[in-house]
């Protein structure tokens, strides 16, 4: 079983800040670019962490620098549904990297939102390898795979937990497919994604 060992980071950011780079978009997926283009898309199970994805990294590889307001990066701009499920249009082709996801608790009127950092591949991208590398083809529909938190240390009152990221071989690419394709309907991609599941 496919696995990588990530570790809990707790930033706390403020609501604005982190919201305007976060994946509030309209989940409405915009029509097809050109042929080259290519549609990325998955889901990620947070629930064991008790956190809800709002925010997923894919960085052309290799890495180059960006400065983003909040400290939110990625190559991709993926809406996120609150499922889990996670969708992107028209990405350039190319070599990416999966680097980290984000998480969000709701604690409690005093401490307000936890914003958690989960990293799949190295957190200094020197350190990614080429087994971490996904290469997209001009012109495809790459699924990611379904995701799941399994908790190996559990968080203490002052100390984050670490957690191992599982390809979840029970969940179900069509039932992915199936909650994205009401926004992409009537686009080109909608074709290309019933396509995935024989619709």
């Amino acid at each position: 079983m496919k696995k990588h060992i990530i570790n809990l980071v707790v930033a706390l950011f403020s609501a604005g800040v982190l919201l305007s780079s976060c994946a509030t978009m309209s989940p409405r997926v915009p029509e097809r670019k050109n042929t080259d283009s290519v549609f990325v898309y998955g889901r990620m199970d947070l629930s064991a962490a008790k956190d809800q994805l709002s925010f997923v990294s894919l960085m052309q590889y290799p890495y180059h620098i960006h400065f983003v307001a909040g400290g939110q990066v990625s190559d991709a701009s993926f809406t996120v549904l609150p499922t889990g499920v996670f969708y992107a249009a028209n990405v350039e082709p190319g070599d990416y990297v999966l680097w980290y996801v984000n998480g969000q608790t709701n604690t409690n009127l005093l401490t307000g939102t936890s914003y958690n950092t989960y990293y799949l591949a190295s957190k200094n991208p020197g350190e990614w390898k080429p087994s971490e590398v996904i290469h997209l083809a001009p012109g495809s529909i790459r699924y990611l795979g379904d995701w799941k938190i399994q908790t190996e240390n559990k968080p203490g009152l002052f100390q984050g937990g670490s957690f191992s990221l599982e390809e979840d071989k029970t969940g179900s690419k069509t039932d992915v497919v199936q909650q994205i394709l009401p926004y992409a309907k009537g686009t080109q991609w909608e074709k290309l994604l019933r396509s995935q599941v024989g619709g």
